[in-house]
């Protein structure tokens, strides 16, 4: 058997500004937390670049990062809304420093061709392909620009099935949806079902918050796994979030070879918790027993797909509300360009679009 750590989210910009010693000892007790198992899998939301763009809060230069290696044994998830903010060049700056790091990557690339490629190991025997998408489209991988791999539901479904001739078992990351709920879409949801025909794994992120996991057809789907590292009281946009912005949970997984072929399992769940510049803070037993049932809370919901319309339903409603609001705000003053602007960036999204079918559709898609 192995056993793989998966974590909520992980953006490092409070190395620009804790001291040089808080920094070390944050990244020794990431790797203690992470160094027993096989694998980590890791979403790193943020972006790295040779020259520091102290515009962008979540842009590190590489003077500040410290070797991203020393954190785990770990696969970095890029396909997100983030990784691609300092521009395609940056970008490509990025992922030649994490080469020189000697980490593996997946979901994002120089082109389009190697963004979707999945990341193949072989971990004591038993072959495995990891898989990331996001719905960040306008971060997408073009022919001729990196970027992100995009996640186009027919087409991934397509290559999981392909990918899972191939080797022992598929993992499939997905960076998607809305920010603070506890509670999935109807539409992942079905994604995620539909994609345990050929997965071990399925784990998303993107929400900051925890969300339920559940066991369908031999594949655990987790539905977000929280922030992991993240600045979440140095950012004024986290700031009065509902959903629980500063906890997270390490999922650690196991695949185990039979003689039916791969079998997937819950090893083990880790609670986390966040403290200053988004380091790890530690959970006493309490804590930890409160969100392992606010977990089981959420997971039960997980097979109420009335409750789950409803509820996507209104953050749909909600968002479309704060669209109008703002497009408002903009013409009242006079910004005409501004409001078109921010119309179109809504329409040209994948990101934005998923909550606008929502929307149309009473929360269905």
């Amino acid at each position: 058997m192995i056993s793989i750590a998966f974590t909520g989210d992980l953006c490092l910009s409070g190395v620009k500004e804790a001291p040089p010693a808080t920094v070390t000892q944050a990244f020794c007790n990431i790797h203690k937390l992470l160094k027993p198992y096989d694998l980590a899998v890791m979403n790193l939301e943020c972006s790295l670049s040779l020259i520091a763009r102290p515009e962008l809060k979540m842009n590190i230069p590489f003077d500040s990062c410290p070797p991203l290696s020393d954190l785990s044994n770990g696969v970095y998830c890029l396909a997100n809304n983030h990784v691609k903010d300092s521009g395609p060049q940056a970008l490509l700056q990025m992922l030649d420093f994490m080469r020189q790091n000697k980490v593996d990557t997946v979901g994002a690339a120089e082109n389009a061709s190697r963004a979707y490629q999945p990341l193949l190991k072989n971990i004591h025997g038993i072959q495995i392909a990891i898989v990331n998408v996001t719905d960040a489209s306008h971060y997408a991988a073009t022919a001729k620009e990196p970027g992100v791999a995009r996640l186009r539901r027919r087409a991934l479904l397509r290559q999981v099935q392909q990918l899972s001739s191939e080797v022992d078992a598929v993992i499939v990351v997905i960076h998607a949806d809305l920010e603070f709920s506890n509670y999935p879409s109807p539409w992942r949801v079905r994604l995620s079902r539909k994609l345990a025909q050929y997965c071990k794994l399925v784990i998303h992120h993107h929400s900051h918050t925890l969300q339920g996991i559940e066991h369908y057809k031999g594949c655990v789907i987790a539905y977000s796994l929280g922030n992991f590292v993240f600045p979440v009281q140095e950012s004024a946009y986290m700031h009065n979030r509902t959903g629980g912005v500063n906890e997270g949970m390490i999922l650690v997984a196991g695949l185990e070879l039979t003689s039916e072929g791969v079998k997937a399992s819950v090893l083990h769940t880790l609670p986390t918790r966040i403290g200053r510049w988004g380091f790890l803070l530690p959970v006493s037993e309490t804590d930890a027993q409160q969100t392992l049932r606010n977990l089981s809370c959420y997971s039960v919901v997980l097979s109420d797909t009335k409750a789950l319309r409803q509820h996507h339903a209104s953050l749909c409603y909600n968002e479309a509300r704060n669209v109008m609001f703002n497009t408002w705000y903009r013409m009242r003053r006079g910004q005409f360009r501004e409001a078109f602007s921010y119309l179109f960036w809504h329409l040209k999204t994948d990101q934005h679009r998923n909550w606008l079918r929502g929307a149309f559709s009473f929360g269905w898609w």
